[in-house]
């Protein structure tokens, strides 16, 4: 692509967090989903994979090339990509507690293990219906 090119790419989110190193710029806001939020986000989930095709669209998210070596930057996206991959590494590491590393693997291995939160229960069935 040339320089100054906008590109656009229709791909699902765990190949997005497997294969790129993803940064959050310093002007971000922080991380600022409530119970509120996170809950819509996993009814949203859950509706969606209950039907035929099982699909969720996330959104658009927007993402700066890094230079060689660096990470890309997330300019748009950034609570909506946290809240995957912190869902993402809670049902991995579920899946690893349950010693079915088949489906455990195929959760990208790059996202942060589980260390607990309020938003992000160790058990994922206690989640909000």
């Amino acid at each position: 692509m040339e320089r100054g090119a906008i590109g656009f790419d229709l791909r699902g989110i765990a190949g997005q967090l497997k294969e790129r190193r993803l940064a959050v710029p310093i002007y971000q806001r922080s991380y600022a989903w409530t119970d509120e939020e996170v809950g819509e986000f996993w009814a949203d989930l859950r509706q969606a994979f209950a039907q035929e095709p099982s699909e969720y669209f996330l959104g658009t998210i927007v993402l700066t090339k890094g230079s060689a070596g660096n990470p890309d930057t997330i300019i748009d996206g950034q609570q909506r990509l946290a809240t995957t991959a912190i869902l993402m590494a809670a049902v991995r590491d579920e899946y690893r507690d349950r010693r079915d590393e088949k489906r455990g693997g195929n959760c990208p291995a790059n996202v942060p293990v589980y260390t607990g939160s309020d938003h992000c229960p160790r058990n994922p069935t206690a989640l909000p219906e």
